[in-house]
């Protein structure tokens, strides 16, 4: 069982860190860009409490109670809710990426 939990959090560590550092950088450049930092703040939180939720949280869980199976509604439900969460974040920072190049492209001056 514990080696399952072990598991289950080092195939995240990428993302939790790469999330973690990127809302870190937005929180550092907010006084120069407060607008597309906003916009990371958001796309990556909600990245990060998808990441820590559906794919920490939960199979941390559930391998503890040994009560989930693949099949049931509320696993599904669970999942197009992470999927939804997954869109909204990455359009969040998709749209903060477009945002970065309009406000690059504008004269200084």
């Amino acid at each position: 069982m514990l080696h399952g939990i072990v598991s289950s959090l080092l195939y995240q560590v990428p993302f939790l860190l790469i999330q973690a550092a990127g809302m870190a950088l937005a929180v550092l450049w907010w006084q120069k860009h407060p607008q597309l930092s906003m916009l990371l703040v958001v796309g990556l939180g909600l990245a990060l409490l998808r990441t820590g939720f559906f794919e920490v949280f939960l199979p941390i869980v559930a391998q503890v109670t040994g009560h989930w199976s693949l099949t049931t509604v509320g696993n599904r439900a669970l999942r197009i809710l992470a999927t939804l969460i997954s869109a909204c974040s990455y359009g969040i920072i998709v749209l903060a990426a477009f945002y970065g190049f309009r406000e690059a492209s504008r004269p200084k001056g």
